[in-house]
């Protein structure tokens, strides 16, 4: 499966906040996946822990299934953006999307008693 899609990069966002629009992205994408990290882009590449076996991990995927794409629900940082395109992903923001039923699940596991959802 093969297709383009039009989307926010998280490397453009860092940029410019501002939600919306997006950019046509010529790169095929064969698998997507989705993170959900807060701050992956200030742990660095190869800490043993989820966030640091990024790169190692979407090399592999590269390697077996193509190009792809990974979703951060909350953005990533530019370094992290542009390491991911070097090796054939993109990043992209999911700032943009409905995320009201993920929001609301997060606050009875992780929130605080006044609905705070606590990172």
């Amino acid at each position: 499966l093969s297709f383009t899609t039009t989307a926010r990069r998280a490397s453009d966002c860092a940029e410019d906040d501002s939600s919306g629009g997006g950019i046509a992205h010529p790169m095929p994408i064969h698998w997507i996946e989705a993170k959900m990290f807060y701050g992956a882009s200030t742990v660095p590449s190869g800490t043993p822990n989820a966030v640091g076996c990024i790169l190692p991990k979407v090399k592999d995927y590269v390697r077996l299934y193509g190009t792809g794409a990974i979703v951060f629900m909350y953005g990533c940082g530019r370094q992290l953006a542009e390491q991911l395109l070097e090796v054939g992903v993109v990043a992209l923001d999911g700032r943009g999307l409905d995320l009201d039923r993920v929001e609301k699940h997060q606050r009875r596991w992780c929130g605080d008693s006044w609905g705070n959802i606590l990172f």
